[in-house]
């Protein structure tokens, strides 16, 4: 879920369409109102996650994929880069791996004449997991991110095969989670998958992906993100959300999540 700074004596609002996906007005509007009062609130908060979904476009512009050749692809894949997670505003769709693939969409011959108007492109997402609820409301941020990009006709496939695994968020997209005091999974770096991440890899493009399975028990102390002291422990199976779980640092004894590997 994207926020928008307010301009002088402007009240921050969702830049998102009550009418896409189903979702109903009224309670769009509602949320609305809760996420201008928390804006108001907290602006410190608001203006990080808009330094965050700029930074997180330059790592997109700095990371083009094989399969991203014309100018419009380019300018499409720049736009998914400010595109946030909306359970983690600090990290964008391509930063966690689930943009699997983009191409340009062919300009029907009625819009020929005015072929800018005509501009279209096919997206792939592969959801995090396939009961995310966060799935719908990530494909309509992609239809508005487009729209305001003036690229009109958007076709999203969501394909669930192969399942997306933590191995595919990128190193920035990492980084940023660390920043935002969430460990990020750790067992990738053990099993070599991190080579074989979104966006085309190398067990995507053949059809297959090997699947590792790591007993928890045998994962190595959790760096704090606060403190950087590995005296933690984990005090619920289960976080805000079921992908991460909860820690604690001994140290400076602060709590911190840890997104699961999957």
């Amino acid at each position: 879920m994207s926020c928008v700074l307010p301009e002088a004596d402007e009240r921050p609002r969702l830049e998102r369409s009550a009418t896409l996906a189903g979702v109903d007005a009224a309670r769009v509007a509602q949320l609305d109102e809760v996420m201008a009062a928390a804006a108001a609130l907290d602006p410190v908060a608001t203006a990080r996650h808009a330094e965050a979904a700029a930074a997180a476009a330059q790592r997109a512009a700095r990371t083009l994929p094989e399969f991203v050749r014309t100018d419009l692809e380019q300018r499409a894949w720049a736009v998914l880069g400010r595109v946030m997670d909306p359970e983690v505003p600090v990290v964008s769709l391509i930063d966690l791996g689930i943009v699997r693939e983009l191409s340009e969409l062919p300009v029907p011959v009625s819009d020929r004449p005015a072929a800018p108007q005509g501009q279209g492109v096919h997206v792939v997402l592969t959801p995090t997991y396939s009961g995310c609820p966060a799935t719908e409301l990530i494909e309509t941020l992609v239809h508005e991110a487009m729209a305001r990009a003036g690229i009109t006709r958007v076709s999203i496939e969501r394909r669930l095969a192969p399942a997306w695994s933590s191995a595919w968020i990128s190193p920035g997209g990492r980084a940023a989670l660390r920043d935002y005091g969430i460990v990020p999974p750790v067992h990738d770096s053990i099993v070599g998958m991190a080579s074989r991440g979104a966006c085309g890899g190398s067990s995507a493009s053949a059809g297959s992906v090997v699947l590792h399975f790591v007993p928890r028990e045998q994962f190595a102390p959790l760096d704090c993100p606060r403190c950087d002291s590995r005296n933690t422990e984990r005090i619920s199976a289960f976080g805000s959300t079921a992908c991460k779980a909860l820690y604690r640092c001994r140290a400076c004894r602060e709590p911190f999540e840890y997104f699961k590997p999957i």
